[in-house]
């Protein structure tokens, strides 16, 4: 896929991605580069609304699998299973999430794993940035279930 095609895809599907204004910017098989701007993700503090983060990241890296899913012409249902966000610098511009496939996830071959256990597990480390400066992370554990 296009980093436009997958901006359509999840501003399309999920009314949230539309209303933050998410965008892929970067994509190549093993990372994927998500942006949005500050306006519609701010809380009364004028800083990124936690909730608006998380929800980016996770976008981020429901793309990067969802990607590697359809390039790989593998049959599956991608879910995230859990996440974990660490909140480490207060946003205060437009926020970019870089979101790559951890060493072992990178190795997986989305095929072949659906034929053997009918479930693949990825984990994807996300981090978010504000200016440049890296403001946060979130390690997002995806699971695609065989269809």
């Amino acid at each position: 896929m296009t980093p436009q095609e997958l901006t359509r895809l999840l501003t399309e599907s999920i009314p949230l991605c539309q209303f933050m204004q998410f965008e892929v910017t970067g994509l190549d098989a093993d990372s994927i580069v998500c942006q949005a701007p500050f306006e519609p993700n701010k809380n009364v503090h004028n800083t990124g609304f936690a909730g608006s983060l998380y929800a980016l990241s996770v976008a981020s890296g429901w793309a990067l699998v969802y990607n590697r899913l359809i390039e790989s012409k593998a049959n599956g249902a991608l879910v995230i299973k859990e996440a974990n966000i660490r909140y480490r610098k207060p946003v205060t511009g437009p926020i970019t999430c870089i979101a790559k496939f951890d060493d072992l996830s990178r190795d997986i071959s989305i095929p072949d794993a659906l034929l053997e256990i009918s479930k693949v597990y990825l984990t994807v480390n996300i981090e978010y940035q504000s200016d440049g400066v890296t403001c946060g992370n979130l390690t997002g554990n995806y699971v695609i279930v065989r269809k």
